[in-house]
């Protein structure tokens, strides 16, 4: 009742309430003395609510007095009713009993205990109330009376809806009157036979338990067993079976009677009529299947062990109905006829739960309603299939779920039998959405793996409720009482020491092993069906059957929160007891990094000796590897890494694996770029026809599986001197410079990777354990200090494990139980803190599972969790037995064909992307590969390693707890040149998307907006800044503003100002040409096009500490890959491209200086300026335009734009750009080439500056074309214009008049003064209408606005011949090379920074920063770096289009006890689509 009044049955919510608890018992007594039926109600509650004036009404003792008098006479009533009175004082046969008068409610009945609750029936039949009547007369008491008078007064009973209880009309129907006091023995045996013949022929079942029909006796009287079933067999004779089970339960079975019809008479009662005949004979036909159904004994007591659900399935479905449906079904059918026969199965279980409903449990219907509840959890779902006989109930389910919970979880056997245990535990928490965001669930989560599998003993029956036990006592079951944790003071890493574990084998010796040189061998000569480094693997080692598998169980959930230190002291002892409960001693238990160093603390804080102290902490190698790829992102951010991964990935997916979530493609991206690194390598590489024949062969005997992973590690003897060789090469390779040292370290890390996989996939402790030292010095290098110190302390623990595991354990442990087997393939193993990510977490998660719309009460987690393993393998079995399976299959998904394909094409694109843009240049300057952007002295990533052993060495000798690791000392990569930020006093690297929507997100932001956004809020302005400098544009597209010209030039009465740089790219030479033959060529073009009357002019190469084009120059010619200098004479043949030659300064201006003395030689007149040439080309052209007709030729716009602005108005010099394939030659004239502007050549300096050169940035989406037309119908802005041709112009008047320009170019209105203003306006207003906000779509801030304006000015000088020192105009000298100050403020103010980037130190709980505002932290944050704390986005890490499992093999199959729908559906999608579209780009549809 709760939710209402029991008194009144209104609600509570209306009214004035009071909760009785000391005076519960006048209640009882007041319902006792008005007989109202709620006493049984209160006897089962200790306190009520009720309403105030209700109570006083119904304790009130003339009102009780009054209540029972009306009653009665309404009970009672006129036996002659006067047709006058009111309708409202007839007797209420819609809601009461007709018998006692009292109320007959279905729902009040519901709410009642199941054995208090009285069965209600309706009148159905009109011969009801004749009956009833004549039962009422023969009576002759006061109720017959009073019955007779209720029924006579309603004409029709069954129109009235009249109820009634039914014993009560069994009690009334079998009164005797007169006689002495008490009944007769016999009378009494007859009567309560009559009861139990009335129940057996009223119910529509036809198996009955012996104690059920005692049941339904109503009277006092019990006959003993033998005089029932005497009773039973006279009345029913052979009708009826009779068997005893067990010795101790009775089951009567009925028989259909319908049998009798096959006799004589039904042979010769043959139907003339044919359809008549044939429906006949259906109908015998049924008949006897009807019968064969009801006499099939069936327990219904118990349900079969979970393992043997679907064993022998149509045990107790009768032969006759199986046939039936076969020869409807399968007769002359041909094809999958398993198929069809499971059909069959599963319609003779629909029919046998029709026709039995109470007495037939169908393990089928029962395994399909399982696998529906744990996919959807919907009541609505099951019911509905239910009612059409596909599914048990809802109710059924929940009685199943609970009997499994109730009964005792299964057997483990001993270590002696063969059986090793081991624990993985890990923060569960629960997000409810609700609308004030309380309500998070905090959990802790455990699993129990066994292996090997057949340790796990289910062999009971398990016994069958009949009623669902209250929540209450289902969360009893499973609860786990918190225990408080007490160190007494003590620090538990205060006792152990940090010791040397690099010793002498760490050094980087070799950079691939036999295995991998193998794979990669075959990669290189293109051996046919070479699969993926995993299918590799994966025939190596698929005849090894010397393995064992695990099993997978659950144990309760800990409510409490998992970083706790309470919950993982009570994690601890609960796992401690479970091991001992199952008698073993070893207990090994996995966490994360964050519940890891707390585990270890208690462990290490324990008493020397206790049971605690004894436990082995693990650290879980899933989230270690995450951390560890996370390393390599930071080490080579801004290197070109992610350029090249784009390559073949989606640039957002790309950013996901650099910073280690998106770990399956994170995985096979670095082993497909380790792969194509290989090949260049290999290149250097000498092996002879006859090795490289052997060694093709041997890898196509692996691809046929006659070669095991033994085989090749043990035998090929030949394969050493050639792995050395590679290595060699690579220790070469290092040396020409960091850039190429950057990359090897690189290519050594993704082998350390691969290690540390292969080991865990096959189960090699040794290779584990190394793969982990390696890891530590890059951990420290990348500032992934919490776990450079956890992986130290775990690796130093392990290195101990003999001293600290009894024998018989260590050796299963090291001989590969350590790691899981959940598939029967040896390549397989699987980290224990991924198992409990897939089996758990993700099953929580995914549709169906607890976060997805059911309860997170106790009881509900209680019994989702401790039924999971039964549940899972029912779900199995469903799959196995439909033949559809939802798991992995047995074919390795590197082994596909399509993967094959999909693998060599991607290699192939990062092969053509490294040949452009080389990984080993020779340079002594870090870079970017793919930009050119060139490192300062402060950019050691290079050097990771060495300075992360250096760090290592520091931490020896010191105790775990009292070491600190300073950001400081981590390396910095080359992404820091660009994009960096100073947080909490340290200069990071980040990337300017993840800065900005941290910020967007902090609410001192929102609150404080328009201060805010005076700042970039990105380490760079991105309106006129990218990632590797400048913006830049198409500056060829002004071309389209200047009208050509149609001249015949004469040759012989013109002299031809040639751009050196044109020409240098103009002629083409090739590879193996002789430097002779080369000039040669320059000298015979110059001839044949332009005759002898030419002047060359190249740009300068010397002095770069006043060029402002040295950065871009040194970036282009850096990023050219293969470039290095070369010293020729004329007789030598060049060694490289034409590009990669002239890419390089030194070789170009050495080139330069030869072909002008070759062109002096033969008097063709020669210049060189002091840097760029541009305006040395003009002048000289105007000097000789005094005395003959000039021509400028070349390519390049500033040619033009300089040529117009600066050409004497009585002079004419015409620019001809050469034409090139299909682009004509034109010819542009200095006088006439802009008179369609009617500025013309006043300000096209000032709009090709501001709007973007080689030494301006452009402005994001603003095009010349546009501010062209702009300035157009502006006069004001023309005159802004005029100001930066001023000579002298002062600083104040530069930044008034270019704003001024530069808030028109954005649209803003003129009254308009402000750029931060506008830049505020313009974001509010985007934000407004609910539209995506781009930082570089918006204004550059005032700052970098003003900058941006001083370097225009200073190219506009520059263009007009005025000297000016460009260090005070934007500029400013770093490592004696010019380069553009961005801004003068930093990227966000100080403390908004802190506030989006935590510095927690002890695991980032309720006081983050981030935490705070919404926000996972990440890579940026002091200490964590969003990989080891309880705010982290590691959960994600599985959440990837690609299956996890397709790089780390955990394939399922349907024998695996860790079930997970989501996971397994999403994977077999995965397999259709990519046999259907193999060239489809997976990473293309990523929307971040």
């Amino acid at each position: 009742m709760a939710g209402n009044c029991f008194i009144c049955e209104n609600s509570l919510s209306v009214g004035e309430t009071v909760n009785v608890e000391r005076g519960l018992q006048t209640l009882k007594n007041a319902s006792n003395e008005r007989d109202d039926g709620h006493l049984e109600f209160l006897n089962n509650v200790t306190s009520v609510t009720v309403h105030v004036e209700c109570r006083k009404v119904y304790t009130h003792k003339k009102k009780i007095a009054s209540f029972k008098r009306e009653r009665e006479e309404n009970a009672a009533g006129p036996s002659n009713p006067s047709p006058h009175k009111k309708r409202s004082s007839k007797f209420d046969f819609r809601t009461l009993c007709l018998v006692c008068g009292e109320e007959a409610n279905e729902d009040v009945e519901k709410r009642k205990r199941q054995e208090y609750r009285r069965k209600i029936k309706q009148v159905s039949t009109l011969s009801f109330k004749d009956n009833i009547i004549k039962t009422a007369e023969s009576r002759g008491d006061r109720l017959g009376k009073i019955v007779r008078d209720r029924v006579n007064f309603e004409y029709d009973l069954v129109a009235a809806e009249a109820k009634y209880h039914d014993n009560c009309l069994i009690s009334f129907n079998k009164y005797k009157s007169g006689g002495s006091v008490g009944r007769p023995h016999d009378e009494n045996i007859r009567l309560a036979m009559e009861e139990i013949f009335y129940y057996i022929e009223n119910n529509n079942d036809c198996q009955f338990t012996l104690t059920e029909l005692v049941n339904a006796i109503t009277s006092d009287f019990i006959p003993d067993a033998k005089t029932i079933i005497y009773k039973l067999t006279a009345r029913y004779g052979k009708d009826i079976i009779i068997t005893t089970k067990h010795a101790k339960l009775t089951i009567i079975c009925f028989l259909d009677t319908q049998k009798k019809n096959l006799c004589q008479s039904w042979y010769e009662n043959k139907k003339s009529n044919v359809s008549e005949e044939r429906l006949r004979v259906v109908e015998a036909a049924a008949a006897i299947i009807r019968e064969d159904i009801r006499s099939v004994l069936i327990n219904t007591d118990t349900y079969p062990p979970v393992n043997q659900m679907f064993d022998n399935i149509n045990k107790n479905i009768p032969q006759s109905l199986l046939f039936f449906l076969k020869q409807i079904i399968i007769k002359n059918k041909k094809g999958n006829i398993n198929e069809l026969e499971n059909k069959c199965t599963a319609l003779s279980h629909a029919i046998m739960k029709c026709t039995r409903p109470r007495s037939f449990l169908s393990r089928l219907l029962l395994g399909i309603s399982v696998f529906l509840h744990r996919r959807y959890g919907s009541k609505r779902l099951l019911d509905m299939l239910s009612n059409l006989g596909f599914s048990n109930t809802y109710k059924e389910v929940l009685l199943y779920e609970s009997a499994v919970v109730n009964h005792p979880q299964p057997k483990i056997l001993s270590p002696a039998a063969g059986a090793f245990i081991q624990y993985s535990a890990d923060n569960a928490d629960i997000n409810i959405y609700t609308i004030d965001g309380h309500n998070t669930v905090h959990i802790m989560g455990v699993i129990q793996i066994v292996t090997p599998k057949s340790a796990v003993i289910i062999d009971e029956e398990i016994p069958r409720l009949r009623i669902i036990p209250a929540a209450k006592d289902i969360a009893a079951i499973a609860h786990v009482p918190l225990q408080m944790y007490d160190n007494f003071g003590v620090s538990g890493l205060s006792k152990i020491d940090v010791e040397n574990i690099l010793s002498d084998n760490v050094s980087i010796k070799s950079f691939i092993n036999k295995i991998d040189f193998l794979w990669m061998y075959g990669k290189w000569k293109t051996v046919s069906d070479v699969p993926g480094w995993n299918g590799f693997i994966e025939y190596l080692t698929k005849e090894n059957n010397k393995f064992s598998t695990s099993r997978i169980l659950f144990l309760p959930f800990i409510h409490h929160p998992a970083s706790n230190l309470n919950t993982i002291y009570t994690t601890l002892n609960s796992i401690h007891d479970n091991m001992k409960f199952h008698g073993h001693e070893a207990c090994v238990v996995t966490f994360d990094q964050p519940l890891f160093i707390k585990a270890r603390e208690i462990v290490a804080a324990s008493e020397p000796g206790s049971e605690l102290s004894k436990i082995i902490i693990r650290l879980g190698g899933f989230h270690l590897i995450m951390s560890f790829l996370g390393s390599i992102g930071y080490l080579m951010a801004g290197s070109g890494l992610k350029d090249v991964l784009s390559v073949v990935y989606a640039p957002n997916s790309v950013d996901k694996m650099l910073d280690g979530h998106a770990y399956a493609r994170a995985v096979r991206g670095h082993i497909l770029l380790h792969l194509a690194l290989s090949k260049f390598v290999a290149q250097d590489m000498e092996i002879d026809d006859h090795t490289d024949d052997y060694i093709q062969r041997y890898i196509e005997q692996i691809i046929v599986q006659n070669v095991s992973y033994e085989d090749v590690e043990g035998s090929t003897v030949i394969l050493e001197s050639y792995i050395e060789q590679f290595n060699g090469i690579l220790k070469k390779i290092q040396n020409r410079g960091p850039t190429a040292k950057l990359w090897v370290q690189y290519f050594y890390m993704v082998s350390i990777v691969k290690d540390f996989i292969r080991s865990e996939r096959l189960g090699d402790w040794d290779g584990h354990l190394k793969a982990v030292k390696k890891m530590l010095p890059f951990f420290h290098a990348s500032g992934h200090f919490l776990y450079a110190k956890s992986a130290h302390l775990y690796l130093q623990d392990m290195l101990k494990l003999k001293n600290n595991m009894d024998e018989q354990a260590f050796k299963k442990f090291t001989d590969g139980f350590f790691t899981v087997r959940r598939s029967n393939k040896f390549n397989c193993g699987t980290w224990s803190d991924m198992v409990i990510e897939q089996s758990l977490m993700k099953s929580m998660k995914s549709e169906g599972g607890v976060s997805r719309g059911r309860s997170t009460q106790e009881s509900v987690l209680s019994k989702w969790v401790y039924g999971m393993y039964a549940m899972n393998t029912i779900c199995e079995d469903v799959e196995k037995f439909c033949n559809i399976s939802l798991d992995t299959v047995d074919q390795h998904v590197d082994t596909k064909d399509s993967r094959i394909k999909r693998d060599n094409d991607d290699v192939n694109k990062i092969i053509e992307w490294l040949t452009i843009h080389n990984p080993f240049p020779q340079t002594n300057k870090i870079m970017s590969i793919s930009n050119g952007i060139i490192g300062n002295d402060e950019i050691n990533c290079c050097d990771a390693y060495e300075i992360g052993k250096n760090l290592m060495n520091n931490m020896v000798g010191l105790k775990f707890d009292n070491f600190k690791f300073k950001r400081a000392n981590r390396v910095l990569p080359l992404l820091s040149v660009k994009s960096s930020i100073k947080v909490h006093d340290h200069s990071v690297p980040i990337d300017p998307l993840l800065l900005f929507q941290r910020i967007s997100l902090n609410t001192r932001f929102q609150d404080n907006l328009d201060e805010y956004l005076k700042y970039e809020l990105s380490p760079y302005p991105l309106a006129i800044f990218d990632d590797v400098g400048m913006r830049k544009t198409n500056k060829s597209t002004l071309f389209k503003c200047f009208k050509s010209s149609i001249y015949e030039m004469d040759t012989s009465n013109a002299t031809y100002i040639i751009d050196g740089g044109f020409l240098l790219h103009r002629v083409i030479w090739h590879k193996d040409d002789t430097f002779q033959c080369i000039f040669n060529k320059y000298i015979a073009y110059l001839k044949k096009h332009f005759g002898s009357n030419v002047i060359v002019v190249f740009d300068g190469y010397n002095d770069n500490s006043k060029n402002i084009k040295a950065m871009e120059q040194f970036r282009r010619s850096e990023a050219f890959s293969g470039s290095f200098e070369v010293f020729f004479n004329e007789t030598m043949k060049v060694p490289i491209s034409q590009e990669k030659f002239l890419s390089n300064r030194s070789n170009k201006n050495r080139f330069i200086s030869t072909l002008m003395q070759k062109l002096e030689n033969i008097n063709i007149a020669s210049k060189q300026a002091q840097d760029d040439a541009d305006v040395l080309i003009i002048e000289t052209a105007i000097e000789e335009a005094y005395t003959r007709k000039t021509v400028i030729v070349g390519e390049d716009v500033d040619l033009l734009v300089i040529l117009i602005a600066r050409t004497p108005s009585q002079k004419q010099i015409f620019f001809l750009k050469p034409g090139k394939g299909n682009v004509d030659t034109k010819i542009y004239s200095s006088t006439n080439s802009m008179d369609h502007y009617n500025f013309g050549r006043e300000h096209i300096l000032f709009l090709h500056a501001v709007t973007g050169c080689d030494t301006t940035s452009t402005f994001f989406n603003k095009g010349k074309v546009k501010v062209l037309k702009l300035i157009e119908n502006r006069p004001d802005l023309q005159s802004a214009a005029a100001v930066f041709k001023n000579q002298n112009c002062s600083v104040q008047d530069i930044f008034e008049h270019g704003i001024k320009f530069i808030l028109a170019m954005y649209g803003a209105q003129k009254q308009v003064v402000s750029i931060d203003n506008y830049r505020y306006i313009t974001f509010a207003k985007l934000t407004r209408n609910n539209k995506p906000v781009k930082l570089s779509s918006l204004p550059p801030t005032n700052s970098a606005t003003q900058q941006h304006l001083l370097r225009v000015y200073y190219q506009v000088q520059i263009w007009l011949g005025n000297k000016l020192n460009p260090e005070n105009w934007g500029w400013i000298m770093n490592n004696n090379v010019l380069e553009p100050i961005m801004t003068l403020l930093p990227p966000a103010p100080d403390e908004l920074v802190n506030m989006i980037f935590c510095n927690c130190k002890k695991g980032c709980g309720t006081n983050c920063s981030c935490k705070k505002i919404g926000i996972k932290c990440s890579i940026i944050c002091g200490h964590c770096r969003g990989q080891s704390c309880f705010n982290s986005s590691s959960d994600d890490a599985l959440d990837d289009n690609i299956d996890t499992l397709d790089v780390l093999s955990a394939d399922l199959t349907e024998e695996d006890n860790t079930y997970n729908f989501e996971k397994n559906e999403e994977h077999q999608n995965d397999e259709e689509e990519e046999e259907e579209e193999e060239e489809m780009h997976e990473d293309e549809s990523d929307d971040d």
